[in-house]
């Protein structure tokens, strides 16, 4: 950045013993000289979806169909609807990042793109790109919250629902969901009992993750329920007071590790 010459003259004739007074100078003219924002050329959505439907790629790209998307946006524009007048005091006056290119950003990166490429896509800045993934997530985890089933018709109508799709003639009626689990890797922790998150099948240390889905295969429930040495399916805390898990839950699931 560019300082002005007499501002470097005047901090070369402050005496050495003033030198917070020459560094003020020197951050006061950069402040005064910063660089104007970039103006990023914002992808246009329609053009965008126009071409992804001609190509048949609209799937591909964000993991669902275009009917889909405009579901779930409808679920989510209340939460994803960026401020306009924040959003122009902070790109220097552009337009605000419209709903549909908050919610194509947080599926493109569910789906494993990188924030740096989705700016580059989208045509944002990267701290853009952190901000409206951020409001993404939450909105999904404030209108989409994924909550185990309890009451007595809601467990009726799940198990009639397995048994709607199960080919095992009835061998697993009364079931409603199905559970599995994932270890998820991670580093040898700090903690004061570190072998408690250690696998002895992938020889890893890791966290226990288990999940129930219903016969539709959406989940029911979602957990990082435990260390590895501490398996456990589900807590019977998550249960009505009162209710006994054997008569609440028939599931058929696997020990994993």
């Amino acid at each position: 950045m560019e300082i002005d010459g007499d501002i470097i003259d005047m901090v070369l004739s402050i005496d050495d013993n003033d030198t917070g007074v020459a560094l003020m100078l020197l951050s006061g003219e950069a402040k005064q000289r910063r660089a104007p924002k970039w103006a990023y050329k914002r992808i246009d959505w329609d053009r965008h979806v126009e071409m992804l439907v001609h190509t048949k790629s609209f799937q591909s790209r964000y993991h669902m169909s275009l009917q889909a998307f405009h579901l779930l946006l409808s679920i989510l524009r209340s939460s994803v609807t960026v401020d306009g007048k924040q959003s122009r005091r902070c790109t220097s006056g552009n337009a605000p990042i419209v709903p549909e290119l908050v919610v194509g950003a947080g599926l493109r990166f569910l789906g494993g793109e990188s924030q740096k490429s989705i700016a580059d896509i989208y045509g944002i800045s990267v701290k853009s790109t952190m901000r409206i993934v951020d409001k993404f997530l939450h909105a999904v985890n404030k209108h989409l919250q994924i909550q185990l089933p309890t009451d007595e018709e809601e467990l009726e109508t799940f198990a009639m629902d397995w048994d709607a799709v199960s080919g095992a003639g009835g061998i697993y009626h009364g079931v409603v969901g199905a559970i599995d689990g994932w270890l998820c890797c991670i580093d040898r922790p700090s903690v004061p009992s570190p072998v408690d998150y250690f696998s002895g099948h992938y020889q890893r240390f890791g966290i226990n993750i288990q999940a129930v889905c219903d016969s539709k295969i959406r989940f029911i429930y979602f957990g990082v329920v435990a260390p590895e040495f501490e398996l456990r399916c589900l807590s019977v805390g998550l249960l009505p007071s009162g209710e006994s898990f054997e008569r609440i839950w028939t599931l058929p699931w696997r020990k994993m590790h």
